[in-house]
């Protein structure tokens, strides 16, 4: 049953990494397999490097204890994704605009990032160099901070839910490049209503583990 829980939840941390694929696919860009790795490699190290300081902070508190503030940070992240996710649904938003002007180089090109991953082809060269991959990688695992932290007070092995999550984020890559590649616009555009699964899973799954 942990195992499945793990599973579920390294799922709903990955999905982001479908629509890099979905993006990079449309967009006939090159993201070769090393890229893949470096990415998801980036993102299961934030999010082990989260749950290790969400065991370490959890240790101040009893243990009876421990899982309310995880639950209740797995349930506040997983409403954020999922009012983010209708409102750029409502708001048909095509991801261009950048989230707000910033005049620190770097800070801005992650923000840009996390909008519209194309702009993580720094050099325009329609390919995603190493450098590249680990700035996509940790844009990429804003998200599992919070999430991290919340499944360590719930008890999930930092291990085994950092590696189900890279797993995961891999192979999502590798299926967003493969329907991007063979879709149309129409096709994926219908499809962006996946965006809403992680935060409705990240949701249930602190909500249960709230009254359990």
């Amino acid at each position: 049953m942990r195992l499945a829980e793990i599973m579920l939840l390294a799922l709903a941390l990955s999905f982001d990494c479908l629509g890099v694929g979905l993006s990079y696919g449309l967009k006939k860009m090159i993201l070769p397999w090393y890229g893949v790795i470096i990415i998801c490699g980036c993102s299961g190290l934030v999010l082990a490097l989260s749950m290790f300081l969400g065991r370490w902070a959890g240790g101040y508190l009893p243990a009876e204890w421990m899982p309310v503030p995880g639950a209740l940070l797995l349930m506040g992240l997983g409403l954020f994704m999922l009012s983010r996710s209708v409102k750029e649904l409502v708001e048909e938003d095509d991801g261009e605009a950048p989230l707000f002007q910033i005049e620190i180089a770097r800070f801005g090109i992650v923000v840009q990032i996390l909008k519209e991953p194309h702009h993580a082809d720094l050099d325009r060269s329609g390919r995603i160099n190493t450098r590249e991959a680990v700035w996509l990688g940790f844009a990429l695992s804003m998200d599992s901070c919070g999430a991290g932290i919340g499944m360590a007070m719930l008890g999930y092995s930092p291990v085994i839910t950092s590696l189900c999550t890279a797993a995961g984020g891999c192979i999502c890559l590798w299926l967003g490049l493969s329907i991007g590649q063979h879709a149309g616009e129409a096709s994926v555009w219908q499809s962006r209503r996946w965006k809403l699964l992680p935060g409705i899973i990240l949701t249930l799954v602190g909500f249960i583990k709230l009254l359990v």
